[in-house]
């Protein structure tokens, strides 16, 4: 028969293990973000570059392209 006690204690560390798996998760979903993120710079910079070159063109080509930056 367990006692009050030992049911606590078990309880506790369920809870315990339940708290280590939320933060496991988190912290995959934060490395997931991060890559993410690193991702989308990597692409901003792509288009960047794409965008310098067809400027380039243009003027080689004696056309003013109007940007908005």
């Amino acid at each position: 028969m367990e006692t009050a006690y030992q049911k606590g204690l078990m309880e506790g560390e369920q809870g315990k293990e339940q708290a280590e798996q939320r933060a496991e998760q988190a912290e995959q979903q934060a490395k997931q973000a991060e890559q993410q993120a690193e991702q989308a710079k990597r692409q901003a910079e792509q288009e960047r570059q794409v965008k310098e070159k067809l400027v380039a063109k243009l003027r080689e080509l004696g056309i003013d392209p109007e940007l908005e930056e």
